[in-house]
């Protein structure tokens, strides 16, 4: 036999140390390993339940609901109360995401780290499949919240989140190899250190039946290496393990369903086919992860195959199995080989983690469950001959002279492979430990509510009947290792018989009774409050917790130091039922327990759901499809206004570069603070400073000038009216974006929250009588962020002045002074204009492909992403052409995905037709990189002969969370690469130029500023360019149903405009070529849409809308009676929480708002904000409602000082008795208030809110200050 040499450098065995999983018929680990080890199929039709959600998704002639599979059995309900998300945001939530948020809890559960790993280095690590359709993409909602539940990436990131992980946090999707591939990089992220134990997960949720003609077996069975074998079944689950180091695992006392001794990944390469297994690359795989383990070939005894029961698949895998055996060993027969395949079916993105779990558990039982439907191998192996044999009965794992190993496979449709070897826990020694002096142990449960307390009891009972464990490690494991919650429950028992006689008096008579009828058995609950009027019976105050916590402390140290009696005991489960925190360890420090397996939290899961849409659903109610698709942004003269005049307390800034304009402000406006933008902060004399561009030099200069307000405050800096290099514009973003952000963060930051009116002055940024002599379209910039910060924050109005060289001083300052309902006003020679939004009236005559020749070259930047592909795709259906496709990802070798796969068909398709399709990886921002690509492309086929650009990324996070250089990365493809595109294409002399804008650029959108600036640019550079006589049409597109970001990021909704199908979409692309102007809007308007039911309020809308539009919205309005519609009514809150039924009008209207922004409808009113699922975003929104409630009384941080429905109506109370001139009362609620929000999730909460800077950090010591005062 040939030696194996150890090549690798670095090496680590790491422990499996918890397992948790979803799968079919398997709500637990334990019912999965029951399934297996009886050999029972699980496979089903789909679920009745399930199929009357979503059979509306499928078109009436898909019967699939007999469609056999590995299913679970629901995917819509979830406990959103327990992990403190509002039932708003759960329902808008990927059902992904919230199981696996439960199943990666209940790993941790399971290893007992819930509160050890809380701050630690762990690494979140998850493998999804994400070619599924998705819940996201098919509900109706346009709800914000969508960004985060929509997005694959957030499914690692929340439960770092909840526990405070601060290692690496990743989703990977391999395909079918997904959650293996996840768990390899998890251990190389032990080994390298990077981090200091990790939770990984596998993922794989369907919402219908899933049918493949090519690979379904007929039967409905997955026969591995059967000789009939005919296909595989599909399935779903979600898995979760916890690894750590197994020497730390070893110290720690943990329990240990195995080891991974090594691991590998490799891809196909170049085989036979794209999705073709290649049985050189497994061979190989599988060879690296022996040796990266370190172990000798011959002692692996069990191969858990990837195994998927197609005909190729199988025999190749096991050709690929027997080359890598056959170079280290010529013994036959020794390892049994299987897949769990034949049980569940194939879970794709989970399959990996199903086996591992299966084979930890194997390995824990010492038992091989049995492989199901195996008869006779494929003849395309000799079995008989090789190393392996089909395990195809329960069979025991016989010890030999080394430790059990194993190996499991996963091979990914991408052609990405892992193998990863396991071996048994090690043998422990026998433990010697001491009776406990008092003869008992104490046993501890808690749960949220007394319901889930009781059903915690029952999920106990029937774990004893079959536990093997010490009634010392099951107490060391559920005092230490889990959570305590505010319903709690603490038992003295002196045996296991005994702690089960106990609960089973529970469990038969309750809780209250039983604690009352037996001294061993002690309950009691409380409600944790901060700083309540009056206190009911179970209300605890921080205070009190921390008094008690303290005794608590002190009947430690005496059990420490002295033997311990009985009744020492009793008072410290009286102590914890109370709501002390007790520092459990300390009673094992000197005791040698382990932890063990034991069950997890009983979630109380509701129904989170949806409607989804219906197949082929027409659009809502309201919508005439006769209606045009283009629209236009065109200027209407408005009459100068009277000039407005300054408040004797209305305070007014003027930040500028030194520019003419500025210093001809300075002396028109009286009493002006002179703000100069230079290299630091100074303060050069009593109304003159200097800033520069940082956060901090803005910050510093609020505080400075902080006053009560109100405030104008006024931004004027410099342009040049040509560019001559990237750098020109760069300069420019920096002093106008970056100053302007950095004004907005250093206003929240200090608390202003008096009324401000904002003016952007801006030079000829757009086209507005068309005898503009230039157009600047850096200046765009500006108009378009500055539209989305009145949206996101309601005490800030924002306007935009654009002048030209005619606007006489007092124009300018007259429109400064006054208060426009118009969020644009421009000047030109003298006259005043505003925007409105008007249907298309002309009607061209060329067809929609007019523009597009034969064999013409066309560039489409972002030509691999959803809406560019479409549209060359839709180019090369007019006529033969040559399409050069630019994107900054390198083109793949092989497949990710399904959707790779689709365009790899479509590019030959292409070319069969005639046209030629070349793929530039290339970044369009990057001006030498772009420059390489068209000299490339002129060499193979001339001269270009038209531009689309497509490439964009979206914006992401409020303003006032945004760094200058996450505005700076939106910027760049659209910004930087429009110029870039203009400036290397002039010799070409294009025949057209067609930019990829949005309705963003005018109509704004939370959280996207960055996305409407540099939509803004285009329109204007589109202007720019045209005013030349060069082709040039800048598309303001709505959002996309079913490609594109948008349903990347779960905004593929109707918003203002209805979201555009993607042939439709493409369709109004080409077809925009042949209108005039520089500019068009492609979409319909969606009169349903909220923001239009202020049609009749410019300034709510911040554009005007034309007669016809605002007719058209009139009518919809109308019910069928001709009656306008009443508003929807804001549903009933109850309240709860005082004995008393007396509740104030005000805190009746908060706690309603509360309910409409959380939905929820039982509401606490001394219940923190934050605990109630409420968070940044929402606080946002109900921000907004309460400004339409109390107008001006109430600013973001306002809903962090008074977290609590209680405090805040007191505040608000005592805030409108002072503005009627009446004595407030002293500020009782502001010094309970401020320490209210100080529990473990609120000192979270304002620590992240002072490093957004919604908080200053002056504001954030106070509050600390005054909590250590009152504490």
């Amino acid at each position: 036999m040939m030696q194996m040499q150890d090549q690798r450098k670095e090496a680590m065995d790491v422990a499996i140390v918890g397992m948790a999983c979803r799968l079919p018929l398997s709500e637990s680990v334990n019912e999965y390993w029951k399934q297996l080890s009886e050999g029972r199929s699980c496979l089903a039709p789909f679920p009745q339940a399930r199929w009357a959600d979503t059979k509306e998704l499928l078109a009436k002639d898909a019967k699939r609901e007999d469609c056999v599979g590995g299913y679970l059995r629901e995917i819509d309900k979830f406990d959103a109360g327990f992990f403190k998300i509002s039932p708003r945001e759960a329902q808008v939530m990927d059902p992904c995401q919230r199981l696996f948020l439960e199943v990666a809890w209940e790993a941790v559960e399971d290893a007992g780290l819930t509160q050890q790993l809380t701050g630690t280095r762990t690494g979140v690590f998850v493998g999804q499949d994400t070619s599924a359709l998705r819940y996201v993409n098919v509900i109706d909602t346009s709800d914000p919240l969508l960004a985060t539940g929509a997005n694959t990436s957030i499914a690692a990131s929340r439960i770092a989140y909840l526990l405070n992980l601060t290692g690496p946090s990743l989703v990977l999707d391999s395909a079918c190899s997904s959650s293996l591939v996840a768990l390899h990089t998890a251990y190389r992220s032990l080994v390298d250190q990077q981090c200091e134990s990790a939770i990984v997960g596998g993922i794989s949720v369907t919402l219908t039946p899933e049918q493949n003609e090519m690979l379904n077996s007929p039967e409905g069975k997955v026969r591995f290496f059967d000789r009939r074998a005919d296909g595989t079944v599909w399935g779903e689950g979600i898995c979760a393990i916890v690894i750590k180091p197994l020497d730390k695992a070893l110290k720690d006392r943990d329990q240990i369903y195995a080891v991974i001794k090594g691991s590998a990944i490799n891809n196909d390469g170049s085989s036979n086919g794209l999705t073709a297994p290649n049985p050189v690359a497994q061979t190989e795989v599988i060879e690296k992860a022996w040796k990266a383990s370190r172990i000798n070939p011959e002692t692996i005894s069990y191969i858990e195959a990837h195994g998927t029961g197609t005909k190729l698949g199988d025999p190749v895998e096991l050709k690929g199995l027997n080359v890598a055996f056959r170079r280290f060993t010529d013994k036959r027969n020794f390892c049994g080989i299987g897949s769990v395949k034949t049980n569940i079916g194939h879970t794709k993105g989970v399959s990996g983690l199903a086996s591992v779990v299966k084979v930890a558990l194997a390995l824990k039982h010492q038992m091989l469950p049995p492989t199901l439907h195996f008869q006779e191998a494929s003849p395309m192996v000799k079995l008989i001959q090789s190393p392996m044999y089909i395990v195809d009965r329960l069979t025991p794992w016989e010890p030999a002279h080394f430790p059990r190993r194993c190996g499991v496979s996963s091979f990914g449709f991408s052609g990405t492979n892992c193998h990863m070897v396991f071996e048994e826990a090690p043998s422990l020694e026998k433990r010697v430990i001491p009776e406990s002096e008092s003869g008992s142990s104490v046993f501890v449960l808690s749960a949220y509510s007394e319901k889930g307390l009781m059903q915690y009891i029952k999920k106990y009972l029937l774990f004893l009947e079959k536990n093997e464990s010490s009634l010392g490690d099951i107490c060391f494991t559920a005092n230490t290792g889990r959570q305590h919650y505010n319903h709690r429950m603490a038992l003295l028992a002196k045996d296991l018989d005994e702690l089960k006689s106990l609960l089973i008096l529970i469990n038969g008579i309750g809780l209250e009774a039983a604690s009352r009828t037996n001294q061993q058995i002690h309950y009691g609950h409380f409600n944790l409050v901060f700083n309540k009027k009056a206190l009911s019976v179970n209300d605890l105050t921080e205070d009190m917790k921390k008094s008690l916590s303290g005794t608590v402390d002190h009947w430690l140290e005496m059990m420490e130091s002295q033997e311990t009696q009985e009744s020492m005991l009793t008072e410290l489960c009286r102590l914890y039922i109370s709501g002390a925190d007790v520092r459990w360890e300390v009673l094992y420090l000197k005791q040698g327990y382990r932890k063990t397996s034991l069950p997890t939290y009983p979630f109380e899961s509701k129904r989170h759901w949806l409607q989804l849409r219906r197949y082929g659903e027409k659009e809502s109610a309201g919508t005439d499809k006769s209606q045009d698709s283009f629209y236009r942004i065109n200027w209407m003269e408005a009459p100068v206004e009277a000039s407005g005049n300054l408040t004797p307390e209305e305070s007014v800034l003027l930040i500028h570069d030194g520019n003419p304009t500025a210093a001809s402000l300075l002396q028109s406006i009286p009493g002006v603070l002179d703000i100069t933008l230079g290299k630091q902060f100074q303060r050069l004399e009593a109304e003159r400073y200097m800033v520069d561009l940082s956060e901090d030099s803005f910050k510093r200069l609020i505080s400075s000038v902080k006053g009560s307000g109100p405030y104008k405050i006024i931004l004027s800096v410099f342009m040049e009216t040509t560019v001559a290099s990237l750098n020109d514009i760069h300069c420019f973003e920096d002093k106008s974006i970056q100053s302007l952000l950095n004004l907005i963060k250093s206003l929240v930051h200090n608390n202003v929250s008096s009324n401000i009116d904002l003016v952007l002055l801006t030079k000829s940024s757009h086209e507005v009588t068309g005898t503009e002599p230039y157009i600047i379209p850096e200046y765009a910039l500006l108009v378009g962020l500055g539209r989305v910060i009145h949206q996101e924050l309601p005490h800030i109005s924002c306007r935009c002045v654009d002048y030209d060289e005619l606007t006489s001083l007092q124009q300018l300052t007259s429109e400064i002074m006054h208060h426009s309902e118009s969020y644009l006003t421009a000047y030109r020679e003298g006259r005043r204009y505003v925007e409105i939004i008007e249907a298309e009236k002309s009607n061209p005559v060329q067809a929609r492909g007019h523009w597009i020749h034969e064999f013409g070259v066309y560039l489409i930047t972002g030509g691999f992403g959803g809406i560019g592909f479409c549209l060359a795709q839709a180019i090369a259906a007019l006529r033969p052409v040559h399409l050069i496709l630019l994107g900054r990802q390198q083109f793949p070798a092989q497949s990710e995905d399904a959707e790779w796969l689709d365009k790899h068909n479509a590019i030959l398709e292409m070319k069969r037709n005639g046209s030629t399709v070349d793929y530039f990886s290339a970044d369009v921002s990057d001006e030498e990189q772009v420059a390489a690509v068209l000299q490339e492309a002129r060499s193979r086929y001339g001269r270009i002969s038209g531009v689309f650009h497509a490439a964009g990324i979206s914006g992401t996070n409020m303003i006032y969370h945004k760094s200058y250089a996450d505005i700076s990365g939106v910027l760049q493809a659209k910004v930087d690469g429009t110029w870039i595109l203009d400036k290397l294409t002039a010799k070409d002399e294009l025949d057209f130029m067609v930019l990829f804008s949005s309705i963003a650029s005018f109509a704004g959108g939370l959280g996207m500023a960055d996305y409407a600036a540099a939509n803004a640019y285009m329109d204007a550079y589109a202007m720019k360019r045209s005013k030349t006589g060069r082709k040039t049409v800048s598309v303001n597109l709505a959002t996309w149903k079913h490609v594109g970001m948008s349903v990347r990021h779960g905004v593929n909704k109707d918003t203002l405009f209805h979201a555009l199908e993607k042939e439709g979409g493409i369709s109004l692309i080409l077809q925009s070529l042949n209108h005039t102007g520089a500019r068009i809007i492609a979409a319909r308007v969606n009169y349903n849409d909220a923001l239009f039911l202020h049609a009749d309020d410019p300034a709510k809308l911040g554009i005007r809308l034309s007669e016809d539009i605002v007719s058209a919205i009139e009518r919809v309005r109308m019910n069928q009676d001709g009656v306008p519609s009443a508003p929807v009514p804001i549903e009933s809150v109850t309240l709860m929480g005082r004995n008393e039924i007396h509740y104030s009008e005000t805190e009746i209207t908060v706690s309603s708002l509360w309910g409409k922004v959380l939905d929820i409808y039982e509401i606490d009113v001394d219940m923190n904000f934050y605990e109630l699922g409420g968070d940044s975003r929402l606080a946002i929104d109900l921000l907004k409602e309460l400004e339409l409630r109390f107008p001006g009384v109430i600013n973001i941080s306002d809903i962090f000082t008074y977290p609590t429905v209680s405090l805040l109506s007191e505040y608000i109370e005592q805030q409108l008795e002072a503005a009627s001139n009446k004595r407030p009362e002293p500020n009782k609620a502001e010094q309970r208030g401020l320490t209210a929000a100080l529990d473990n999730e609120g000192l979270r909460a304002l620590i992240g809110s002072v490093k957004a800077g919604a908080v200053s950090v002056e504001n954030g010591l106070q509050i600390l200050k005054q909590h250590r005062k009152e504490n």
